[in-house]
Parts: C-alpha cells; sequence; structure tokens
C-alpha cells in the first residue's frame, strides 16, 4: 500500500483547509517523522519494488494477501478512542473487507486472522504512529490504481481496496487533525516516532523483507 512518491506528492498537495498557523506546527511534527523514519520508509520500497507486485496479477494477489495480513497486524492493539477520532467507529473493518472481496475476486484463499486477540493499547502516540504510516499511504495508493488498472482490475473486481484509499482522502486529513491537537511531549514524541518506525518495519516484513 505505500509508494516510493508518497512523502513527495504530500509534500506538493499539502492539506486544505488548515489554518497556517496550525499548519506549520502539523508540518513540524511530520517533518520530524518524515525525517526520523526515512531510511525504514526507503528499506521498505525497495522490498515492495523488488517484488515487482503489479507486474501480473499473480503477484498483484501476493501484494493483496500481504496487505490484508499487514492491516491486521497493524490494528491490531491500538487505542479504539484515537482511532475512532482519526477513521470512524467502521472504517478497518470495511477496509479489512475489502481486501477479502479482492482476494476472493482473484480466487486467492482468504487466511483467518492470525493475529492474536490482545487488550487494546490506550496510547494515542503509539496509534499515531501507526496511522502516520497506514493512511499516509492514500496518495501513494492512486499510482498503484493506474498500475492495477493495468491487469484489468478495479473498484468493481480485485482493486477495491486499493480505490478505497486512493480516493478516500478523509482519514488522512482526520488524522492530520487528530496530529496537530496530539499533546506531546519528549516522551511522547519518543513513542510516537517509535510507532511509526516499528510500523514500517512491520510493513516490510510483510511484504518480504528478510527476517
Amino acid at each position: 500500500m505505500l509508494e516510493a512518491n508518497s512523502h513527495r506528492l504530500r509534500r506538493q498537495r499539502g492539506t486544505p483547509g488548515v489554518m497556517e498557523n496550525s499548519a506549520t506546527v502539523s508540518h513540524s511534527r511530520r517533518e520530524r517523522l518524515k525525517q526520523a523514519t526515512l531510511e525504514c520508509h526507503r528499506r521498505l520500497e525497495r522490498v515492495v519494488d523488488a517484488h515487482g507486485y503489479f507486474v501480473e496479477r499473480a503477484s498483484y494477489g501476493r501484494w493483496l494477501l500481504r496487505s490484508l495480513e499487514f492491516h491486521r497486524a497493524a490494528f491490531a492493539t491500538l487505542c479504539p478512542a484515537t482511532l475512532v477520532c482519526c477513521l470512524g467507529p467502521t472504517a478497518i473493518a470495511e477496509r479489512l473487507a475489502l481486501f477479502e472481496r479482492d482476494l476472493e475476486d482473484l480466487e486467492v484463499p482468504v487466511p483467518a486472522p492470525s493475529v492474536a486477540i490482545a487488550e487494546p493499547k490506550q496510547d494515542a502516540a503509539q496509534t499515531l504512529g501507526v496511522l502516520y504510516v497506514t493512511e499516509g499511504a492514500s496518495l501513494g495508493a492512486r499510482l498503484l490504481v493506474t498500475r492495477a488498472r493495468r491487469l484489468g482490475l478495479n473498484e468493481t473486481f480485485g482493486a477495491r481496496a486499493l480505490t478505497r484509499q486512493a480516493l478516500d482522502l478523509q482519514s488522512w486529513r482526520s488524522f492530520v487533525e487528530a496530529l496537530e491537537n496530539f499533546e506531546g511531549n519528549p516522551e511522547r514524541e519518543s513513542r510516537l516516532v517509535r510507532a511509526s518506525e516499528q510500523t514500517f518495519e512491520l510493513a516490510a516484513r510483510h511484504f518480504g523483507a528478510p527476517s
């Protein structure tokens, strides 16, 4: 779900509707996150590029499978209140369901969830760190939709999840607002950055990085 140009696209587009002083604060925090996680992000991009997931339908099916498993793992123990604030009450279930339908379209068996149900952590810093990765991929998803269409896939067959993510920027905007309103201190800022790093690392493992 991640694309090499996602950060560059975000810099070009910015975030509409945010007051200038708030945008400055938000940009500063996002910039710190970007710089702190840059190598993790680049490593993930190299992993995804190396596997050629959008060359043919069979490899795309593997990308879908690994995307589903990554999202299941990423969202497993996050703070429910922060998730609802950023994504709404049903967004995660809907996203996972779309991945499952896409897999069914390609006749790829949908695996049962492998992540054990655990007690959610009431940690807004950790949750925002994860969402920086998962929701920040929405702009890069626009490029991946184009690649999926070349394989004959679209919003009604095989690329439902990808198309939804590419077209719906509200989750990203809601996340940005929550990030702006996040009351950080050095310890919470450190947890925020570390959660983002760990999420990039989690994605890299799911998409095929050596253990």
